[in-house]
């Protein structure tokens, strides 16, 4: 069985270096648009202390109207996951008529 690398965060850490929005962000996307009032996002960012990638994950609101920090819901101290970047292919099947 494997065991999910991660590392120890600290809430007011995040917060006071606004990790989505900060130097140390790489990439910050929508990943479930299923709730009605929420979304929810992922943030890879970088350490620069170990030269690793973590993925912080956090709820926004779809509307101007749900107001909610991205930081609402941490804990205090935050365990995320290590992550790599993986290329990944998908394989196509497709009927398609035969020719001669």
């Amino acid at each position: 069985m494997t065991k999910t690398i991660t590392r120890a965060f600290d809430r007011d850490w995040l917060i006071g270096e606004d990790i989505p929005w900060s130097d140390y962000e790489v990439s910050t996307e929508i990943v479930d648009t299923g709730g009605r009032w929420m979304d929810e996002a992922q943030c890879v960012f970088q350490m620069p202390d170990d030269g690793f990638y973590y993925m912080l994950t956090y709820e926004v609101g779809k509307t101007e109207y749900q107001e909610v920090d991205w930081h609402d819901n941490l804990d205090a101290v935050e365990n995320l996951p290590r992550v790599e970047l993986v290329e990944k292919t998908i394989v196509v099947k497709e009927w398609m008529p035969v020719t001669e």
